[in-house]
């Protein structure tokens, strides 16, 4: 406990520091103009797979899942990677969402943008510059650009604030820093003061090497909630598994796309696993959000891909 409060600490001198720095700042830099709001690359990802969360329980009766997605995407205009800004128009998510009949269409092109990033990219889990403005470029996410607004002409004079005006929001600017610096002190507390209990693995600091302690792992993982983790060791009991059942050869080395081409010829296993795949990738690389009841959905679609390996076996 004693890294949290240093930690606290730290966090309230800075916010000190900043507020003297605003307070001492010209009244003309004020008037500055703010950037357009722009996201990294890996937030865009993650926002685009909570969309889909979102719509998954709007559709399911939730009365809130509306007016989360407009929070993801409102004034949301550009996408970093790297030294480069991809300008983006979210209103085709948003204007959806006040049409029912939209709905279905908008889940379907948000399912199919998150695929369309690992098909691009399928070495990397991190999409290049190139290959995001191709996905943004696809006719299916064209839904007509806004005008821009106007550029103010330099040569004019900046408009002035009246001092009323002119302190309102500065004031305005510290409790939003104040709000910045507790949001930010809650989430590192939590970080150092919430540490989960890590498992060692049946077989020292290597990988497991069979299905069934691949399983056991899940399973114990599992049973500490980190589903996460979890779910990764239940995916690699599968795949190790299919290997052992001579429907694939199992290579740490490949990609899990490439894992998945090995099945190909059997179609409904084939969709069964790029499911599974997907899914995974979403929780492992995307970090997106899973907890008990996903987890045994995960389960599931693998027990439901097992019951259908003696029909593969057969037809080999």
């Amino acid at each position: 406990m004693t890294s949290v409060r240093k930690t606290i600490c730290l966090a309230w001198v800075i916010v000190c520091v900043v507020m003297v720095w605003a307070a001492a700042k010209p009244a003309a830099a004020q008037t500055d103009v703010s950037p357009s709001p722009v996201i990294e690359e890996s937030e865009y990802w993650v926002r685009l797979q909570t969309t889909q969360e979102l719509l998954d329980e709007k559709n399911a009766g939730s009365t809130t899942a509306s007016a989360d997605i407009r929070a993801l995407w409102d004034n949301v205009e550009g996408v970093r990677i790297g030294d480069d800004v991809i300008t983006v128009n979210m209103e085709w998510v948003t204007a959806a969402l006040d049409h029912e009949s939209d709905l279905v269409e908008l889940r379907r092109h948000v399912r199919a943008l998150i695929d369309t990033r690992y098909e691009t990219a399928p070495s990397d889990r991190s999409p290049s510059l190139d290959a995001l403005r191709d996905i943004l470029a696809d006719p299916r996410f064209d839904y007509g650009r806004q005008t821009p607004t106007p550029v103010p002409d330099p040569s004019l004079p900046a408009p002035q604030m009246s001092p009323a005006v002119d302190g309102l929001a500065q004031i305005v600017g510290y409790i939003a820093l104040i709000l910045v610096a507790v949001a930010v002190i809650g989430y590192f507390a939590r970080m150092m003061g919430v540490q989960p209990n890590r498992i060692e693995s049946s077989v020292g600091s290597d990988e497991p090497t069979t299905s069934l302690e691949a399983h056991a792992l899940a399973e114990a993982y599992e049973a500490d909630r980190d589903y996460r983790s979890a779910i990764r060791y239940l995916f690699l009991a599968l795949l190790l598994q299919l290997d052992e059942r001579g429907l694939i050869h199992y290579d740490p080395a490949l990609t899990n796309r490439e894992h998945l081409r090995q099945v190909s010829t059997h179609p409904q296993a084939a969709d069964l696993l790029r499911q599974i795949v997907s899914t995974f990738e979403d929780v492992w690389y995307g970090f997106a959000r899973i907890d008990e009841a996903g987890y045994q959905q995960f389960a599931r679609q693998i027990a439901q891909l097992n019951a259908s390996m003696p029909t593969m076996m057969t037809r080999s």
